[in-house]
């Protein structure tokens, strides 16, 4: 096959999540790069042909002005709308104000995890804040949280 666009693991939406759905995306942009794909029309393709049968059955089942026929960004936001399940707001919030550190998690794969949670929030403040006080609520140790909570100005980054 042309270019090897079948050792690129079709798309498995078995519970796909934005994550796995990122995942998988970038690992076919860096496809892309790595065979010298280009062009708007050849990306495309190989976008859609590499998605699987499952997943283009259900972008076949958009109208045809929706499916983003001229541009590989559209292409995908197409997809996206398609494939990606919808998560309310409450839930997201939920989720990350759930989320604590866990006994094996290093405090740095922990803050990791909460900026990829707070994405979806739709913060009424600023996001920095919202890790901030959900980072220092969820820290394991209780001895660095009463720390943290003593600090005038504590920036997480």
């Amino acid at each position: 096959m042309a270019h090897g666009l079948d050792r690129i693991t079709p798309l498995d939406l078995t519970n796909l999540t934005r994550e796995t759905w990122t995942d998988w995306h970038d690992h076919f942009k860096h496809f892309l790069d790595a065979t010298g794909i280009t062009g708007v029309a050849r990306r495309r393709s190989a976008l859609l042909f590499a998605i699987g049968r499952q997943a283009f059955s259900r972008y076949n089942s958009l109208p045809a002005e929706d499916q983003g026929t001229t541009s590989y960004d559209a292409t995908v936001a197409a997809l996206e709308s398609v494939l990606l399940p919808k998560q309310s707001v409450i839930f997201s919030r939920h989720r990350f104000c759930a989320t604590t550190q866990q006994p094996s998690q290093s405090i740095a794969a922990f803050a990791a995890e909460l900026r990829n949670l707070v994405t979806n929030c739709k913060c009424p403040i600023t996001e920095n804040e919202y890790l901030r006080d959900q980072f220092i609520g969820g820290l394991a140790n209780q001895r660095t949280r009463e720390r943290l909570l003593q600090e005038r100005r504590f920036v997480h980054r």
